[in-house]
């Protein structure tokens, strides 16, 4: 039975990662709010939230060109 429990560690990212990372990224936000201010804060989320957009279009694109022959309904624009 501890290969099951090892096995489910290693498919996906345990809790005491997601908290870490958690963790860290509020200890940047509260870094970079005291560096920029809070005027410049709004511009940096818009940034970030276009990173992400892209980064997740890139993503959906190369599984779109690995899954050529699924049937997801959706095509790359």
């Amino acid at each position: 039975m501890a290969g099951v429990g090892q096995a489910r560690a290693h498919a996906g990212v345990p809790s005491t990662h997601v908290n870490d990372i958690v963790v860290v990224l509020v200890i940047v936000l509260v870094i970079v709010l005291v560096w920029r201010g809070p005027k410049t804060l709004p511009e940096i989320g818009k940034m970030f939230g276009r990173g992400v957009r892209e980064a997740r279009d890139e993503i959906n694109k190369s599984r779109g060109d690995d899954d050529s022959g699924s049937s997801s309904g959706s095509t790359p624009a």
